[in-house]
């Protein structure tokens, strides 16, 4: 080979490497250029309004949302404020606060609790024979706080009238014949309002019967004992109301 053919083939080799590195050259411009484009690209869309984005670009909102979902993942999470709820205080009377009143008739019970008829000897207006409180007892039985009556011989009646107030509903008692009494005794119990009978019952010795009257807004109640059988007495209270009791 002569010295001429070896220099044009160097010059040869010189151009073909030239020619590669070019390409490269190109190659890697077009990579840049492109990845720049389609940075900016994303950019644009990403940092305008969806409106604007959805005119340049056909599919800008879908592409804007994942571009945002990408850049940004928020998680909510909810604050809640527990607010105590206000404590209730109990309520206390104050210093020198009234009471409650007592019962009706300066009788000094609570009201509406029952009131005891041998607690109300004021309230006596009319009486025939004798009557009063006091403790009897019947067929064993003790009612401290009763009415008794006179049925000393038969026939007799023995009757004692109360006025009230008007503010009673019920009138309730335990009729029976004292112990004392012979064992064929009987009388005949009756209990009146406002001059009307409300309820009529013979008891016979050793009986206890119940009797709950209705006397809603009665002001006269009359307690009557006549004595229907039996041998004369003169044991003065024979026939008992035993607790008798007035409610409101």
């Amino acid at each position: 080979m002569t010295t001429e053919n070896i220099i044009d083939s160097t010059e040869n080799e010189k151009n073909r490497a030239h020619s590669r590195g070019n390409v490269w050259i190109t190659s890697a411009t077009a990579l840049v250029t492109a990845a720049l484009t389609l940075a900016g690209t994303l950019a644009g869309i990403y940092f305008s309004p969806s409106d604007l984005a959805g005119r340049v670009a056909p599919n800008a909102a879908v592409t804007s949302t994942a571009v945002r979902s990408v850049f940004h993942t928020v998680t909510a999470t909810a604050t809640v404020t527990a607010t105590p709820e206000e404590a209730t205080e109990p309520t206390v009377a104050e210093p020198g606060a009234a009471e409650p009143s007592g019962g009706a008739e300066g009788d000094g019970t609570t009201a509406g609790a029952p009131v005891h008829l041998a607690e109300l000897k004021d309230a006596v207006t009319a009486r025939q024979g004798s009557s009063g409180p006091g403790a009897h007892k019947v067929n064993g039985h003790s009612y401290l706080h009763g009415i008794g009556m006179e049925i000393w011989s038969a026939d007799y009646t023995a009757w004692a009238e109360y006025t009230l107030d008007g503010s009673y509903r019920t009138f309730s008692a335990t009729l029976g014949l004292n112990d004392e009494l012979a064992t064929d005794s009987s009388a005949e119990f009756v209990i009146s309002g406002n001059g009307r009978v409300l309820y009529r019952k013979t008891v016979k010795y050793t009986q206890q019967v119940k009797a709950d009257v209705d006397v809603t807004g009665l002001v006269k109640l009359r307690l009557a004992v006549t004595r229907v059988g039996g041998k004369t007495d003169d044991h003065l209270r024979g026939a008992v109301f035993g607790d008798a009791t007035l409610s409101r």
